[in-house]
């Protein structure tokens, strides 16, 4: 396969992951709004089983213009200015450490452990953005402590969904991309 071929075929893949996250952002939306009706900014995080796919199959760069153009396009389509920014910045930092733990980690932790780890992130990072742009003090925490119950049960499954719809991901798209051992 000619390299361009091969270039063009990876962006179709980045693409159509986008687009799905996108789509599992406006789904998450809806359903976690469903799920939690009193508990504001509590999410499932549907849209995280396509970064933890990226992360699973992709290089760095490409994980990262992923989660940059699924953060900004689901953000800007499906939020405020304000709310993109905070669910940006989280997004962002849970995906630089669910990458680095892959690189280093991927004999000892498994997917679930990852998105463990990125769902306490993103919501520790959420709160304390939300502490800078709103001014709030650490009372903001107590609140916080719903979100991470929350965020824990749901990385979980997160984690499990993205280990399976991987395997049809593989088997779709013939993907040889991944540079590591996939740890399941």
């Amino acid at each position: 396969m000619s390299k361009t071929k091969k270039l063009t075929e990876k962006i179709v893949h980045l693409a159509i992951l986008v687009s799905i996250g996108v789509i599992f952002s406006l789904i998450d939306k809806y359903i976690s709004a469903l799920i939690f009706p009193s508990i504001p900014g509590a999410r499932i995080g549907f849209a995280n089983i396509i970064i933890l796919i990226g992360i699973l199959n992709y290089d760095f760069k490409d994980c990262l213009i992923l989660a940059l153009l699924k953060s900004l396009i689901s953000g800007l389509l499906f939020s405020g200015l304000t709310t993109f920014i905070i669910g940006g910045t989280a997004t962002m930092i849970s995906f630089f450490a669910m990458y680095f733990l892959k690189k280093i980690a991927h004999e000892t932790i498994t997917n679930v452990g990852i998105s463990c780890i990125g769902g306490l992130l993103h919501t520790i990072t959420q709160l304390f953005v939300i502490m800078l742009i709103y001014n709030m003090g650490a009372d903001v925490f107590v609140y916080g402590a719903y979100l991470l119950a929350i965020s824990l049960v749901s990385s979980i499954l997160i984690g499990v969904l993205s280990i399976k719809i991987n395997i049809i991901y593989k088997k779709i798209y013939n993907n040889d991309n991944n540079k590591t051992k996939d740890f399941e």
